[in-house]
Formats: structure tokens, C-alpha cells, sequence
């Protein structure tokens, strides 16, 4: 496919090489992975790790060749179209990228929409535009996992109230001080 697409192998077998920015927090060793599927086709990846607020910036002003975000989520539809409809906007924090009118007024009928079935509809069409431009190419959802000690409490295992407010969770908690003393800790 990238033959046909233009993108031969040079002499030296390599289509074309890029540069994927890393988010430095996570944990690289699924990149090299990835980068090494990349390569097995043709593509030279180099990985270049940066703190966070550096990320964070090059992503917010788009100026990366390739780049991650956090890791895979299970969002709902509206979560999703607002990751590209937000980069039209100039307001994504994350690497979404490929915001364009077609999909911010698309956006819009998703929520102006009176009928789940209308919803169903745009979100169709909104999907349809992401596949076909390929903006990003997604991996697998990473496996997690979450801990806590009994005597935390208001914690029943939740990741997060809705997709994007995932820290309102720790103005619910409090500590039983005298179930941890009991405990002996």
C-alpha cells in the first residue's frame, strides 16, 4: 500500500523517516515496540522523550511529525468528536490534530441533534471523515490497574465521573483513621 501510495523503499530500505515526540511520563518501552513495527515497513522512527510542559506545548501547537497522547480510553462518541473538533479550535490538549470546518459543523449537529438516532448519524459521518484521513493511528487501550487501602474511603474502584474529569474523584475521599490504626498502619 505505501508503494502505491509513492512511498518506495530507498536503496537503503527506508520510505521516509520521523521523528515521534514522547511524553516522558509513560513508560517508553511500547513505543520502541511500535517503532520497531514502523521500521519493519520502512519507516524510520526516532523517539524523542520530553518532560511534560514541553510536550505539552509541542502537541497544543501541532509542531510534531508523530506524537502520543496518554493511553487508549473508552470514550463515548461525544468525547471522541470533540478531540478533532476541539483542534479546529485551537484547543485540543492532546495530539488529535485534523480539526477542519467540515468536522467542527458535523460537531455541532452532534450536539444540536434532538434524537439519538440524528446523533447516530453525524457521529457516522464524523467517524467516516476520521478514517478516511487517518489523522491518527491508534494503538491498543494499555491494560490498568488500580489499588487502594480499606480504610481510604467514597473510592469504589471509579476512574473517572465523565471522560474529562477524572480528578474530581479525590474531593470525595477521606481517610478512617481509626480503621487504619486498627489495621496497624
Amino acid at each position: 500500500m505505501l508503494d502505491a501510495a509513492g512511498y518506495k523503499r530507498g536503496a537503503d530500505g527506508v520510505r521516509f523517516k520521523t521523528t515521534y515526540v514522547f511524553r516522558g511520563v509513560f513508560d517508553i518501552g511500547i513505543i520502541e515496540v511500535l517503532a520497531g513495527y514502523w521500521d519493519e515497513i520502512g519507516v524510520k522512527v526516532a523517539i524523542t522523550p520530553y518532560d511534560s510542559p514541553t510536550w505539552q506545548a509541542i502537541v497544543t501547537e501541532h509542531s510534531y511529525e508523530m506524537a502520543t497522547g496518554a493511553m487508549g480510553a473508552d470514550l463515548s462518541p461525544a468525547a471522541v468528536l470533540g478531540w478533532y473538533s476541539w483542534a479546529a479550535k485551537g484547543l485540543t490538549l492532546e495530539t488529535a490534530g485534523g480539526g477542519t470546518p467540515e468536522l467542527e459543523a458535523l460537531h455541532d449537529a452532534f450536539f444540536a441533534a434532538t434524537t439519538v438516532e440524528e446523533q447516530q448519524k453525524f457521529a457516522k459521518e464524523y467517524d467516516m471523515i476520521i478514517i478516511r484521513n487517518q489523522f491518527n493511528v491508534m494503538g491498543p487501550k494499555a491494560p490498568a490497574f488500580q489499588f487502594a487501602n480499606p480504610w481510604v474511603i467514597g473510592w469504589n474502584g471509579e476512574q473517572n465521573i465523565t471522560p474529562w474529569n477524572n480528578y474530581s474523584i479525590f474531593a470525595r475521599l477521606w481517610i478512617d483513621q481509626d480503621l487504619k490504626r486498627e489495621m496497624g498502619f
